[in-house]
């Protein structure tokens, strides 16, 4: 909820409207579905994967671009980008100080 009021600089209204359509996106996606077995035919090369802890304590998440193996599964692709976007996201510990990620 915190991030969504910085975002909407102090506006509620706008911070819970954001959260909402947050909230709508993410399951019309299906984000909650995503599951190894699902992403793994992109994953195969490791062109996305989460690492880390950084020096200062940061999930990674690393792109290898080069690594690219399902140009013609955008659908595909994104599905494996958000999975992983997701298991960085569950490294954060912002209690503990770990708010953000390194994306590289």
């Amino acid at each position: 909820l915190k991030r969504y009021m910085v975002a909407r600089k102090g506006d509620t209204q706008k911070a819970l409207l954001m959260l909402l359509a947050t909230l709508k996106w993410r399951d019309e996606f299906g984000v909650d579905a995503l599951s190894p077995e699902r992403v793994r035919p992109n994953g195969e090369t490791g062109k996305v994967f989460v690492c880390g802890p950084d020096l200062s304590g940061q999930p990674v998440l690393l792109l290898r671009p080069g690594r690219e193996n399902s140009k013609n599964d955008h659908d595909g692709n994104l599905r494996h980008l958000v999975y992983q976007l997701e298991r960085a996201v569950t490294c954060l510990d912002e209690d503990g100080g770990v708010g953000k990620m390194t994306v590289i």
